[in-house]
């Protein structure tokens, strides 16, 4: 039962009754089902009107917590759960783990027609800086270089005075800032 054959199949990602199995296990060991849908909140007084609400759930791999303050417990946890259904929209929108996710389409096909609003206005933001960083961020780089994203990830990203000098002049290489080129320099 437990040859190295049985303990690949263990380790299988698609394979539905391994990963039962190994949260069967957790649970063995006394760690709980969490149910990710309900966060658990608590309210407190901050003085005769105003009330601290914290609400937190599990997403996106970690712990998220959503703070509120509202001179009604009662509105301030109805905001917080609002705030996680609108995470749960976006994670559903934006998550490159879920094959079926906007954003996974669109990293797998190149193009995606009909996107999602909140799919194109991080893609705006993303060549925004894109530009203003002359590239340094740039949200293809690990790909591009050969990386699986599955595996890495990260980015550089910059926006010192020169990154302004190079929009607001439309220098071509940031380098040429750094030559001590006179032909260059003068035309400032």
């Amino acid at each position: 039962m437990n040859s190295p054959k049985d303990r690949a199949a263990d380790h299988n990602p698609d394979d539905v009754r391994s990963i039962a199995r190994r949260l069967a296990g957790l649970q063995e060991l006394g760690f709980q089902r969490v149910d990710v849908s309900a966060p658990v909140m608590e309210s407190t007084p901050l003085d005769g009107r105003t009330w601290k609400t914290i609400a937190s759930r599990p997403a996106m791999s970690t712990l998220v917590t959503v703070t509120v303050i509202s001179r009604s417990p009662t509105r301030a946890e109805e905001a917080a759960g609002r705030a996680f259904e609108e995470m749960d929209v976006l994670i559903g929108i934006l998550s490159r783990f879920d094959p079926a996710s906007p954003l996974t389409y669109l990293n797998q096909q190149g193009r995606i027609s009909g996107a999602p609003p909140e799919l194109a206005r991080v893609v705006r933001q993303g060549l925004r800086f894109h530009q203003l960083s002359s590239g340094s961020f740039d949200p293809t780089v690990l790909l591009n270089g050969g990386y699986d994203p599955e595996e890495f990830s990260g980015f550089a990203f910059g926006m010192g005075p020169e990154r302004t000098t190079i929009l607001r002049y439309h220098v071509e290489d940031i380098r040429h800032l750094w030559t001590n080129d006179l032909r260059f320099l003068e035309q400032f």
